[in-house]
């Protein structure tokens, strides 16, 4: 279910390999920056569809607690 919709700036943090049981897995990281949303509450639990991706949510963080910008850490495994 789409909670929100929304433009945003987004910072390719890292990619990395690593070994899975049956081959090697990806893992890349991404930061999104919106506009920090009044209506809703972004949690962990939350997940970013972002180029028909789903990125799992590590953190957001209420930049400087102004209720002005928030920053989304992410990660995708594939």
């Amino acid at each position: 279910k789409t909670v929100l919709k929304t433009k945003a700036k987004i910072l390719n943090v890292r990619g990395e390999e690593f070994e899975l049981a049956n081959g090697k897995g990806i893992k890349i990281a991404k930061t999104f920056y919106i506009r920090f949303p009044k209506s809703i509450e972004i949690t962990e639990d939350d997940k970013v569809l972002y180029k028909n991706k789903i990125y799992n949510i590590i953190y957001a963080n209420n930049i400087e607690e102004m209720n002005v910008y928030l920053e989304i850490k992410t990660e995708y495994v594939k």
